[in-house]
């Protein structure tokens, strides 16, 4: 499984095994802030035990395109 995450400013956009699934841009600027990223997992019932492997973080990305997503 391969989960790619473009942010940039307003924008986010998200592709899962290389199939964009989402863009969604915030329309109030003011929401916009500097803070930390976090990868989570919710489960309703029971423990689960999630493993990420080859986490890839890269600021100001020279490309405005989702990697994985085949044109």
């Amino acid at each position: 499984m391969k989960v790619e995450i473009l942010a940039q400013g307003n924008r986010v956009r998200s592709a899962f095994n290389g199939v964009e699934i989402m863009e969604w841009r915030e329309p109030d600027p003011n929401r916009i802030k500097v803070g930390p990223s976090a990868c989570s997992f919710t489960v309703s019932t029971g423990e689960q035990k999630v493993l990420y492997k080859d986490i890839v973080v890269e600021t100001f990305p020279k490309e405005d395109r989702l990697l994985t997503v085949k044109k």
